[in-house]
């Protein structure tokens, strides 16, 4: 299997989860991929929608947990089946645009990690790829391990794994800061949804806190 696309995903079925999906379809060879959805804490229509698709789609897993876990928990219960020779973990806010099948796959497979889009930390002082689209080669794991799941909810654990990953030597590529990539995001449509996450503002200023206390020099 040539890429493993992994969606972690909290409710909001009908709202992100079926469009990013539809666009996944839409506009990628899903014999030449795996879709792994590691769904958790949903209690909308998120288990039907995943059952319908696991009889419409080649190569689709689901990982369930019926508490909500975070994003970097339930996005390495995705990774942990993957099987792919290149991961993608996609935001399930996101939705493709148009290009010829597996353009969008052909785009990002051009380093240990590419992505579509960077931000400057001043707490690590490094550019780090923002985690809502990004192709990680599996060898980065083995050798830094997962994402790093004290950050709860999210936030602050793309920027811990790209340090880590360049202190390890691997190559970050973000070609595509300048809007060229073909794909919306909505961003953070989990997070700013106050029926499922309250004071988000006051958890990421906690996550930058933890992150400034290891990088912070």
């Amino acid at each position: 299997m040539k890429y493993s696309i992994v969606i972690p995903t909290y409710n909001n079925c009908e709202k992100y989860l079926k469009p990013c999906i539809d666009s996944i379809i839409k506009y990628t060879d899903m014999d030449n991929v795996e879709l792994v959805v590691s769904a958790n804490g949903c209690t909308d229509n998120t288990r039907a929608y995943l059952d319908y698709l696991a009889t419409a789609i080649p190569n689709f897993y689901v990982v369930w947990s019926k508490e909500p876990l975070g994003f970097a928990k339930a996005t390495n219960n995705g990774i942990r089946v993957c099987r792919g020779d290149k991961i993608v973990l996609l935001n399930n806010d996101t939705v493709l645009l148009e290009r010829a099948k597996n353009k969008w796959l052909e785009m990002l497979d051009i380093g240990d990690i590419s992505g579509v889009w960077s931000q400057y930390s001043p707490i690590t002082k490094r550019q780090f790829i923002v985690f809502f689209c990004v192709m990680i080669d599996p060898k980065v794991f083995q050798t830094i391990g997962l994402l790093n799941e004290e950050y709860g909810t999210g936030g602050c654990e793309d920027i811990e794994f790209c340090y880590e990953a360049e202190k390890a030597g691997f190559q970050l590529v973000m070609n595509y800061d300048d809007g060229s990539f073909p794909i919306y995001h909505k961003a953070e449509g989990t997070v700013l949804d106050s029926t499922l996450v309250q004071n988000w503002a006051e958890i990421f200023a906690q996550n930058e806190a933890k992150l400034a206390s290891k990088y912070n020099v």
